[in-house]
């Protein structure tokens, strides 16, 4: 009769055992005991080289609201931006029925179909991309953004 007494109390010792070491885990795994309050983090989209890369956007009245807040989310990523009208440039007279486009210099072609890409993602409609003739220093890049 002593053994099946022993035999139980072993039973509930390895019982409490586990049920103590299955705590211990839950505790350490949730960090209760060492919450820490954490602080926002700022997410930082900007890459350094994308500071030297200048955008400039020229749009039509009816996309002044599109291109500004194109160039918001340019600037987000790092680009230095300018927002112009498109009667600044008399030469832009003709692509207003066009659709949008960019311009950007040869060697730069990697990083232009990158923000070609980015574009496409805000603006929700294609965009075409075309070389300059010759290389241009200001600005990098040159978007054209229509009515269409």
């Amino acid at each position: 009769m002593g053994t099946k007494k022993s035999e139980s109390k072993q039973i509930w010792i390895v019982i409490i055992a586990l049920f103590c070491v299955l705590l211990a885990v839950l505790f350490l795994t949730t960090d209760i005991l060492t919450k820490e309050e954490q602080a926002p983090s700022q997410v930082v989209l900007a890459d350094k080289a994308n500071n030297n890369f200048q955008i400039t956007i020229h749009y039509f009245p009816n996309k002044k609201s599109d291109a500004q807040a194109l160039s918001y989310i340019l600037k987000e990523y790092g680009y230095s931006v300018a927002v112009e009208t498109a009667a600044s440039l008399p030469a832009l007279k003709g692509s207003e029925k066009s659709p949008s486009h960019i311009f950007f210099n040869r060697s730069e072609i990697q990083r232009a179909m990158k923000i070609k890409g980015l574009i496409e993602g805000v603006v929700g409609t294609a965009v075409n991309a075309y070389r300059f003739h010759e290389p241009q220093a200001d600005p990098s890049m040159l978007m054209v953004f229509t009515d269409t």
